[in-house]
């Protein structure tokens, strides 16, 4: 992502997908991210380092230039809340040794980097007056205690709620809630 180095055989392929899509009637989405960032960014601190932002919107930029007049509907990331909720702790032994506050802390820094690229790339995009469409894909989901009966399950389903359906609120509704104003008002995204 942070300097993209496509060649004409990376473009040829994606141009030879869209374009079968396209003859076939099957109007293509274009995912940015799906939980794959190059390995020598993940050395760099991937989505904690601040870094991340510019290294995204700078790949989505080149993907904009090349397929933003060929494809009109483009997806900024795929279920941040899987990524950095699930998947990140199933598929990393040595994190599952932290303590879960530890975790959920490192998470929320890299969900909060997704959010600000997600931002910026809409609004870049946007600029383009490509006439497309844009956006995150999110896994909302009702949250409810396993056992209501259950005090821990009930103290819980807050928690669990707030990172499934409100972590990514401010990419919905276009500003950060500020928790300390019972939710009202705070940064606009400028999206």
């Amino acid at each position: 992502m942070a300097r993209v180095r496509s060649t004409k055989k990376h473009y040829a392929h994606y141009d030879l997908l869209i374009d079968d899509l396209k003859a076939n009637g099957i109007e293509p989405f274009v995912t940015l991210y799906h939980f794959a960032m190059p390995q020598v960014l993940v050395e760099k601190g991937g989505w904690t380092n601040p870094e991340s932002v510019n290294w995204y919107t700078h790949f989505a930029d080149v993907v904009f230039a090349h397929y933003g007049k060929k494809v009109s509907k483009f997806i900024t990331f795929n279920e941040p809340y899987i990524e950095h909720f699930l998947a990140d702790r199933l598929m990393n032994a040595p994190m599952r040794k932290e303590p879960i506050n530890v975790q959920y802390a490192r998470e929320m820094i890299k969900v909060h980097h997704q959010l600000l690229a997600n931002a910026t790339t809409i609004k870049r995009y946007h600029a383009l007056n490509l006439g497309g469409v844009i956006g995150l894909t999110a896994n909302l989901s009702p949250c409810s205690p396993a056992d209501p009966n259950n005090p821990n399950d009930v103290k819980i389903t807050p928690l669990q709620d707030g990172l499934l359906n409100r972590l990514i609120r401010p990419a919905l509704q276009r500003h950060v809630p500020d928790r300390r104003t019972g939710g009202h008002s705070a940064v606009r995204a400028g999206v």
